[in-house]
């Protein structure tokens, strides 16, 4: 119920900011976040609980193309990468300190543990937004500039399209670690779940400084596909590697290995998509490959969970990851940075 809307809301979000303004998305977006997760605490019934992911899931899928479509509106183009690899490296440490605190279920049950993680950090984020945020496009030069035809051309761009297909691959990938690896650790290996989660946690960790580093080497490079290319490549390998290996150190360089890996493309491949479709219409660029993303978290972890109860045996499931792996690496290889078809 969490990622399902984000495969509709995504890409109507961000057609409908750069429409009628991406600040007022993006402050739509905490407030479904912070009015669902509301929802969910004082919740007595599965379908208020329902209700309330379902908010938080259309919340979170409007955050990209609205909030991360302003920043390139500040920047040129050589400090697109950098800049938009920033928001992942917040995103991870997040992440993580949403993994410390959940010690706060034990002591003080999962409801105030929502309302400390959840709610609080969101309606932080709505003062901040309102106080701070600043467009450089004002409402009516945005709506006078405003074409359907426009949208309609960059939602069937095909470069944008392969760059979805590479995005629904690696979000895929790192979907399904997040959702596989702590059970397959158990299961395999004989951790314990909690100490599992803790070594899968190491890769947000070691992403934090990555994002804006992917970004920026891009920029330097004057390419975004070259990081994109290699990033696939080390990731279709290092995402099978732990059906085979059984070494504490090993397993832990390689979950580094990925952490690192994962998040190098996050700047590159939304500038890559911002360049391609001009800032008037990074909203709904962002929108497109963001869609694959949301399908990619889907359909990825139930397909890998589906092979192992079919086969019996986990193997089969860490080669479809090493498979994902490729075809992104073929999506990125497709690619044309310059100009658009």
């Amino acid at each position: 119920m969490y990622w399902l809307p984000g495969i509709i809301f995504t890409l109507v979000g961000g057609v409908v900011a750069d429409r009628y303004g991406r600040k007022k998305v993006g402050t739509l977006s905490l407030s479904l976040i912070a009015i669902g997760a509301v929802i969910m605490i004082v919740s007595r019934s599965y379908v208020e609980l329902a209700v309330a992911r379902l908010l938080m899931g259309i919340g979170a899928g409007l955050i990209p193309p609205s909030f991360t479509a302003i920043l390139p509106e500040w920047f040129p183009q050589e400090q697109r990468g950098l800049i938009l690899g920033c928001p992942i490296a917040a995103y991870n440490a997040a992440a993580f300190l949403t993994l410390l605190g959940s010690s706060l279920v034990s002591l003080y049950g999962w409801r105030e543990y929502i309302g400390y993680v959840v709610v609080l950090p969101s309606l932080i984020g709505l003062i901040l937004a309102a106080l701070i945020l600043k467009e450089r496009v004002k409402d009516k030069e945005r709506e006078a500039k405003f074409r359907w035809k426009d949208v309609k051309t960059c939602i069937k761009n095909r470069n944008i399209i392969k760059g979805a297909v590479y995005w629904m691959m690696i979000v895929g990938l790192y979907s399904t670690m997040n959702t596989w690896y702590p059970t397959f650790f158990v299961d395999a290996i004989g951790w314990s779940l909690p100490y599992a989660a803790l070594i899968v946690s190491m890769n947000a960790i070691a992403g934090i400084p990555f994002g804006p580093i992917g970004g920026r080497i891009s920029d330097k490079l004057g390419s975004r596909k070259l990081v994109l290319w290699i990033s696939a490549l080390i990731l279709a390998f290092t995402y099978m590697l732990p059906v085979s290996i059984r070494d504490f150190y090993l397993l832990v360089a390689d979950i580094i290995l990925i952490g690192v890996f994962a998040t190098l493309p996050n700047g590159p491949i939304i500038a890559l998509t911002v360049d391609l479709a001009g800032t008037s219409l990074a909203g709904t660029a962002i929108g497109v490959i963001y869609f694959g993303a949301s399908i990619g978290s889907v359909w990825s972890p139930i397909l890998f969970g589906a092979l192992k109860d079919i086969t019996g045996a986990w193997n089969y499931s860490f080669y479809m990851l090493g498979i994902m792996g490729l075809i992104a690496l073929i999506a990125m290889t497709l690619i044309k940075e310059k100009g658009s078809s």
